[in-house]
């Protein structure tokens, strides 16, 4: 292969928030949910990292709300969240909008709460202790069609 036709096949482009990706590759939008800011913020700096954060939701009356205005490809909600859990956003947003993808975020590593956030659409839960390492690849999983879950849920 020609070194310019490599070069022109890998060309880069820097878009906002300096991701640099193939050119012309759109970046994957994503909606994001958590009560507290201490973990919102921090989640939402890593996530802008590889995708579009499009919105931010403190809790899951207003998640729904975004998701409807919005139609992200991916949601990360927080599974306790004042108004609704993360639980019944899920559900709720598998029935209005079924092609978006939801990765629960917990602080629990309960295998019951796990079954539940599956049984209510999730394709990924991730515990918090985990998020900095197991959230990127668990959205690309979902993106991907495989289910993702941290993987020392229900180990202790």
């Amino acid at each position: 292969m020609d070194s310019e036709a490599d070069s022109t096949s890998t060309k880069q482009v820097t878009a906002a928030g300096g991701d640099r990706r193939p050119a012309g590759e759109e970046r994957i939008r994503v909606v994001i949910a958590d009560d507290d800011p201490i973990i919102l913020d921090p989640i939402a700096t890593l996530l802008e990292t590889r995708f579009d954060v499009v919105g931010r939701a403190r809790n899951g009356r207003e998640l729904l709300e975004i998701v409807k205005r919005l139609t992200p490809a991916v949601v990360v909600a927080d599974l306790a969240m004042p108004e609704m859990n993360g639980i019944e956003a899920a559900r709720q947003i598998k029935q209005t909008c079924s092609n978006v993808k939801v990765v629960m975020l917990s602080g629990y590593d309960d295998p019951a709460l796990v079954e539940a956030a599956f049984e209510a659409g999730a394709s990924g839960y991730v515990v918090k202790l985990r998020a900095f390492t197991d959230l990127i690849p668990a959205i690309q999983d979902v993106l991907a069609g495989r289910l993702y879950c941290s993987n020392h849920v229900g180990s202790q």
